[in-house]
């Protein structure tokens, strides 16, 4: 147990020591952007139990999906390690902002004895419009895959929300059911 907080100690130092300030240039010969140009702004993810020992959990998801995102040609900007509290005045949203962000990734996590739970959003910064959301539940020994499974989720939002510009094509709203499409109208 000992040597599991120290290894999460040293990894969520190393993960805060590697989270810059600016903006990641995609890696060379990356395809286009499936955001367009947009600037999308990851959060450190928050520990909902507040168990101290989880901490660095949310820090290596966010780590975990802005790497994934970057890798498909997404401009991110990774929020530093003390930020994953966006709960003051404007939240994530002020702090997407703030960074020139485009795109906000905001997200949480819960763990109950061996099973885990990652939830997270992808918001547009100007209007707070939600343009996709990721849920991914399992066993805490496969975070590895519950933050992969997160960030598909998360770029499949981005490639339906299109470009930077605000009011970019959104996903169309749901049809009306086909009961209420029968009703006659009064």
């Amino acid at each position: 147990m000992g040597m599991m907080r120290i290894a999460s100690g040293l990894l969520a130092a190393v993960l805060a020591a590697a989270s810059p300030a600016s903006a990641q240039p995609p890696p060379a010969g990356t395809a286009t952007s499936p955001a367009g140009d947009a600037l999308v702004y990851v959060l450190p993810f928050a520990n909902l139990v507040g168990n101290p020992a989880d901490d660095w959990i949310g820090l290596g998801i966010a780590e975990a999906v802005a790497i994934d995102l970057q890798m498909s040609g997404v401009r991110v900007v990774r929020a530093a390690a003390g930020a994953g509290d966006a709960a003051g005045p404007g939240g994530p949203l002020q702090a997407g902002r703030q960074a020139g962000a485009d795109r906000v990734v905001a997200g949480a996590y819960q763990r109950l004895g061996d099973r885990i739970r990652v939830t997270a959003r992808l918001v547009d910064a100007t209007d707070g419009a939600v343009l996709g959301s990721a849920t991914a539940t399992g066993l805490a020994a496969d975070i590895f895959g519950l933050q992969d499974e997160v960030a598909r989720q998360l770029r499949s939002g981005l490639e339906s929300s299109g470009g930077s510009e605000s009011g970019a094509a959104r996903p169309a709203p749901p049809p009306p059911s086909a009961a209420a499409a029968s009703r006659p109208v009064p």
